[in-house]
């Protein structure tokens, strides 16, 4: 897989100042059959290692799926769900809908 050269300098950073346990915090899974200590053991980022990003949630959803990892799966659709919520628009933010006359028709402003 291809990374962008920030986003390796960024995990390269993350991993020289804080180990792999921070490193890991941006994975939904890990693999015991792989060290402890190596990137191989941890699996299914989500992340850029500053930011969750929708396009990895979903690709770790999908993956996960794919593969029977139900409990990874679940976990990344249940991120998904966050992701939707927050984007989705409050009460106050919604446009309204134009007012109806007693006739049906869309209510215009008035000009003076």
């Amino acid at each position: 897989m291809e990374r962008a050269p920030a986003v390796g300098r960024r995990r390269k950073r993350l991993h020289r100042e804080h180990g792999y346990g921070a490193f890991g915090d941006w994975h939904l899974g890990i693999n015991d059959e792989k060290p402890a200590d190596t990137k191989g053991h941890y699996e299914f980022p989500y992340g850029d290692f500053e930011k969750a990003h929708r396009c990895g949630i979903l690709a770790a959803e999908s993956r996960a799926g794919q593969y029977k990892h139900y409990d990874i799966e679940n976990a990344a659709a249940h991120l998904h769900g966050m992701i939707e919520a927050a984007a989705e628009p409050t009460a106050a933010e919604r446009p309204r809908p134009a007012a109806k006359q007693r006739n049906g028709a869309a209510s215009r402003p008035r000009h003076h």
